[in-house]
């Protein structure tokens, strides 16, 4: 369980700072992605990121031309 919550907050961060590489509010992300700003918000923050879907994580991966890999790394 460890091990998850420490890839989820490695996620969080990582995609926080993809968002702003790209000078991205987090607004136009949710809106881009056809997803609520309050799940977008959800997945940036380090204290409650949700499970994320796999494929919610490979339309980012998508948008942000990214691997899975450099999510979690």
């Amino acid at each position: 369980m460890q091990e998850k919550n420490i890839e989820l907050e490695r996620f969080s961060i990582n995609l926080r700072k993809f968002r702003q590489e790209k000078g991205l509010s987090q607004m136009e992300v949710a809106v881009s992605l056809n997803i609520p700003r309050s799940l977008y918000l959800r997945y940036e923050s380090t204290k409650n990121t949700p499970d994320i879907r796999l494929s919610s994580l490979i339309k980012l991966a998508r948008y942000f031309n990214k691997s899975l890999d450099e999510f979690i790394n």
